[in-house]
């Protein structure tokens, strides 16, 4: 009881690391430490993940919000600006804040992946990927589609947004008239989604930090999106019970496969 009593008392929002980690024998008293313990490893899990939240946000949010107080400045400090120089202000302000909605809503999804899954429906990853496929702009890629049945349990909305987020991957990381793969089969007792791209050749160690949030193949710039699509991949995935990897293929672009547990 002393040492469960100290590390209650060693417990605070800025430090969840204390642990009771009492030895024994399995009786009501280790139970209830065993209980404590894993009481404290998700508050501490869920503490990191806010901090995690707020420094990423900052840190994003940094440069739409840089960009709009600039080009307000700049128009401000004119006696008489123009009508023109007032549009052009306002277009740089709606991108902005466009860009710091996309921002937050990637970041929040993130978040709110960390408390697991609320919804469990039965979802067909084939279905899900080519409604995900008609609502994202493949421009010049062609796009080479085979989809069969593939059930998973999970939420369709989430499991939608995987799917389009690695399609609006393999086409943006591409190169002008390229080829997009897409593919849902179940080996197994495995739902699985392959996403493939011709693109820029990608070194076989930077491809799992690809699914870390803010890691992008080039320089972060508007056209590189967000640096938040895998990372978002691999939430989803991750709180589906399931695992996503990402090869580079021998010619240039990823092949991303993500397994999913099949409903059966």
């Amino acid at each position: 009881m002393h040492q469960i009593t100290a590390a209650a008392q060693a417990a605070s929002e800025h430090n969840l690391s204390a642990r009771v980690g009492l030895a024994g024998p399995h009786d009501e008293l280790r139970e209830l430490a065993d209980t404590f313990d894993a009481m404290l490893a998700r508050l501490e899990a869920s503490f990191v993940s806010q901090r995690r939240f707020i420094a990423n946000a900052s840190h994003e949010l940094r440069t739409p919000l840089a960009v709009m107080g600039a080009s307000v400045d700049v128009v401000l400090a004119k006696p008489a600006p123009t009508a023109d120089e007032l549009l052009a202000m306002g277009r740089d302000v709606r991108t902005g804040v466009d860009q710091a909605e996309a921002v937050v809503g990637a970041l929040l999804t993130l978040a709110r992946n960390d408390h697991g899954l609320t919804v469990r429906d039965q979802v067909d990853l084939a279905t899900a990927t080519e409604d995900a496929l008609d609502g994202v702009g493949c421009g010049d890629r062609a796009v080479h589609a085979d989809f069969e049945p593939a059930v998973t349990t999970g939420d369709p909305v989430l499991l939608e947004r995987l799917a389009a987020n690695l399609i609006d991957n393999a086409v943006r990381y591409n190169v002008p008239g390229g080829q997009v793969w897409i593919s849902t089969r179940v080996d197994d007792d495995r739902a699985v989604l392959e996403v493939a791209n011709t693109g820029a050749v990608v070194q076989p160690e930077r491809a799992d930090d690809l699914f870390k949030p803010f890691q992008r193949l080039h320089d972060g710039t508007a056209r590189d999106g967000l640096g938040l699509g895998l990372a978002i991949v691999a939430s989803i995935a991750s709180v589906h019970g399931g695992t996503v990897t990402a090869v580079p293929r021998a010619d240039g672009g990823l092949l991303v496969t993500v397994s999913l547990p099949a409903h059966l």
